[in-house]
């Protein structure tokens, strides 16, 4: 089975058309050698966007996809099963040679693996089996990714915010891990068996964009491309908000629970200074604005191809003890901080004007909502009267 998860890599449309190309020469619809014979309908290379060929050429390649999408999904299966039947049984029997080393026992061990039982149990129990319907039905893509991003994102946000956590303590014992690994007789190590979730969620986005082209060449239905391009517009988040986790789960040094301070909203370098001191010169510092506070860190280390930084808590501020004021001109914004309990303190960022609007608008809108909620507890009766008062005619 030609698989894009044989790779380890992100898979690209490159690959994917080379998939169907080969797909195509076996059954007969592709390029072949001296003397033999081509149908109507083939051609000899599979174009990057889909050429004049009928409609009918076109669908048996998106089919190739389909199919491709479905196949991948039952490897990436048989790769977690792997890590749950494998490496975690061995993990859990106290019996078991070579025995939990001492730097593992206490339940640490299960962080390297945080939540991976729930994901396998899921797409082996529901997501595969939907997925297969789709070969049959593409226009069904849509509401199931749409069901993953809504209904299920979060197993992988978790995942993701404790992977920093697996890595280093997979590291410490390299040594167990290969020894381990050896006798459950696998080929992939354990770090690139842990990677796989990351890996399968940012392939699902090229494999459903390739399907989506395929279809609108074939001129089919008007809701098949509504769903195909919703399941494109899902697969886009989905890999974000993981990647997005992963920052978070390097985020070292805030000693309040990450996971109560609600979504994360945005994220991104900003410069900042302190407005009261009366001077200008800032300092580039990492935000994070989640729905219940906004977190200031210092990033250490660049981020490349194998390495991303760590941020180092510096300060939060809580959105309810929290006000904003725009500044007109500098692309600058201020936040201040009203906490009774801490020194007055005033962050004063700047950013792109484009950036700056969009971190005043998505704060101005927690504020309102968190203004809301509190006139809300305030006068419940003035509240519910408001909610429910006809609109004016």
């Amino acid at each position: 089975m030609d698989a894009l998860e044989t790779n380890g890599g992100p898979a690209d449309i490159a690959e994917i058309e080379q998939i169907v190309k080969e797909k195509m020469e076996q059954h007969g619809g592709g390029a072949s050698g001296s003397g033999s014979a081509r149908g109507e309908g083939e051609e000899d290379e599979v174009p990057g966007t889909p050429g004049p060929d009928s409609a009918d050429a076109i669908l048996k390649k998106r089919e190739y996809v389909l199919r491709e999408l479905v196949d991948t999904e039952e490897i990436y299966v048989t790769d977690l099963r792997l890590i749950c039947d494998g490496y975690m049984r061995h993990m859990q029997d106290p019996n078991a040679e070579p025995p939990l080393p001492e730097g593992l026992r206490d339940r640490r061990h299960r962080m390297i693996f945080g939540n991976i039982e729930a994901i396998y149990e899921w797409h082996r129990e529901r997501f595969l089996r939907e997925l297969r319907a789709c070969i049959d039905a593409p226009e069904l893509l849509g509401p199931l990714f749409r069901r993953f991003l809504e209904k299920k994102m979060f197993l992988y946000e978790a995942y993701c915010r404790n992977k920093p956590v697996s890595e280093y303590i997979v590291s410490e014992h390299d040594h167990y891990f290969q020894e381990l690994r050896q006798k459950l007789g696998h080929k992939l190590q354990l770090g690139d068996l842990l990677i796989k979730p990351i890996q399968r969620i940012q392939k699902y986005h090229l494999l459903v964009k390739k399907i989506l082209t395929y279809s609108e060449s074939a001129n089919v239905p008007a809701n098949v491309i509504a769903s195909l391009r919703d399941a494109v517009t899902c697969t886009s988040i989905i890999p974000k908000n993981a990647n997005d986790m992963m920052d978070v789960g390097r985020l070292q040094g805030f000693t309040g629970n990450i996971t109560a301070q609600g979504k994360l909203l945005l994220q991104e370098p900003l410069q900042v200074s302190d407005a009261n001191s009366g001077s200008d010169k800032g300092k580039e510092l990492h935000v994070f604005l989640f729905e219940q506070c906004v977190i200031f860190s210092d990033a250490v280390g660049k981020k490349t191809q194998f390495t991303s930084p760590t941020y180092h808590y510096k300060a939060h501020v809580q959105v309810n003890k929290m006000d904003l004021e725009e500044v007109e001109g500098g692309n600058a914004f201020i936040i201040h901080s009203l906490d009774p309990n801490k020194p007055k303190q005033s962050y004063l960022c700047r950013a792109g004007e484009a950036r700056r609007q969009q971190w005043i608008a998505t704060l101005s809108s927690i504020l309102r909502s968190q203004r809301m909620f509190g006139e809300a507890l305030e006068n419940p009766g003035a509240y519910l009267r408001e909610l429910t008062r006809e609109p004016p005619a």
